[in-house]
């Protein structure tokens, strides 16, 4: 049986996102920017390429003393090629990464002890419609290369306003 070319194949991730995305579809709400779906209580569980399950979510200004403490741990080769530095103030870029507001959309994710281990941010650049973003993503050292980064990245929770070009 040959699956459709948009649908996502089968398995816990998957299923879960296709639920997400039902729920989404069916709690958007207008704003006078468009129409975005936007739901902090929407959890999804995944796994990562080794099996460990974390649970990804729309961040919200309350994680900002979690996600200093992800930055703070984070080695220095990992900040430089997070920040473009080593000296980066940890302090402002938790405030900044765990800033609200209607340019900008983050996500989180926790391990199984609930302790951050990744974040996601999407923000548009320059004007309204100038069709630019820049996406940051940090992820917890001792999980690099475990997929977790490409999970953040590709949950659609977290896609540009619709005036951002893909």
């Amino acid at each position: 049986m040959q699956r459709a070319e948009n649908e996502l194949p089968r398995g816990s991730y998957a299923d879960a996102r296709r639920e997400a995305d039902l729920r989404a579809a069916q709690a958007q709400t207008t704003s006078g920017e468009g129409t975005r779906a936007i739901s902090l209580d929407d959890a999804i569980d995944a796994r990562l390429r080794d099996g460990s399950p974390v649970t990804v979510r729309l961040s919200t200004e309350g994680d900002e003393p979690a996600l200093r403490k992800l930055l703070s741990e984070l080695c220095l080769e990992t900040r430089r090629l997070r920040f473009f530095t080593g000296a980066v103030d940890l302090e402002e870029a938790a405030h900044l990464g765990a800033e609200d507001g209607p340019d900008r959309i983050g996500l989180v994710a926790f391990d199984e002890d609930r302790a951050l281990v990744g974040h996601a941010l999407c923000i548009q650049l320059g004007m309204r419609g100038s069709g630019r973003a820049e996406v940051a993503v940090e992820v917890a050292d001792n999980l690099h290369g475990l997929g977790l980064g490409t999970i953040l990245v590709r949950d659609r929770r977290a896609s540009p306003p619709h005036h951002v070009r893909r």
